[in-house]
């Protein structure tokens, strides 16, 4: 590795999750254009990094942002090494950064449509979000599908990445579903007809429903199906074929 490749390779943590300055950025990314092992190494911070965006907190504890930025300060006055502390930095800084996904929620919603409308446009501010750190650095983009009703004016937006590596994820955001339907669950179908459970949505904000889940392999997923306590379907996407 060459010592310019070791100087990047330091700052490709805060890279992935927006915490170089403006001319340090342009750096990395330049380097990034050309270096296929940095590349390669960005590719793997950021997907964990949008991982960790799932499982960020919705109400992250007093301060601390102002800890994080404070870290990350330090940090860049000083020399670095990968290792714990900069493992501890990219999965705090992530979950500052992905708050406005879960924490935002909490508007009263009164009508069916206000609620699937609200629940849309999260799912679309998560896949923003998850762009933003995936994309950048050359990995597989986040697909976004619409949930359409069987009827009446419930729907939402499922969010779905493949790796290609054993890290897939699918994330269901849906609003207006009636209370007297639940519990509702979501799965995925494969052309085969195989079930892939996502599993049962779980309440995020008024009158919305939100499940993840964590998968081996997704690449083989064609249709999302969202279920009411009957077995009816209640909402479903087609999945683009790759």
């Amino acid at each position: 590795m060459s010592e310019v490749c070791g100087g990047v390779r330091e700052d490709l943590a805060e890279h992935v999750v927006g915490v170089l300055s403006p001319v340090r950025r342009r750096e990395v990314s330049d380097h990034l254009g050309w270096c296929a092992g940095c590349r390669k190494e960005a590719g793997e911070l950021a997907e964990g990094a949008a991982v960790l965006a799932l499982s960020a907190p919705a109400d992250p504890p007093a301060g601390l942002e102002d800890r994080i930025a404070g870290e990350v300060a330090r940090g860049t006055a000083r020399e670095r090494r990968r290792g714990p502390r900069v493992a501890v930095i990219l999965a705090a800084a992530v979950a500052v950064a992905s708050v406005g996904i879960v924490g935002a929620m909490a508007g009263r919603v009164r009508r069916a449509e206000d609620a699937a409308a609200t629940a849309r446009g999260r799912a679309e501010e998560a896949a923003g979000r998850f762009a933003d750190v995936l994309e950048d650095v050359g990995a597989s983009p986040v697909l976004s599908v619409p949930l359409s009703a069987t009827q009446g004016d419930a729907g939402g937006r499922a969010l779905l990445y493949d790796a290609g590596e054993g890290r897939d994820f699918a994330l269901v955001m849906v609003g207006g579903l009636p209370e007297a339907g639940e519990p509702y669950l979501a799965y995925l179908v494969s052309p085969s007809g195989r079930r892939l459970d996502v599993g049962r949505l779980r309440p995020f904000g008024d009158g919305q429903l939100s499940r993840y889940r964590f998968f081996a392999d997704l690449s083989a997923a064609r249709d999302l199906v969202v279920i009411d306590a009957t077995g009816r379907t209640v909402l479903r996407a087609e999945v683009p074929s790759a």
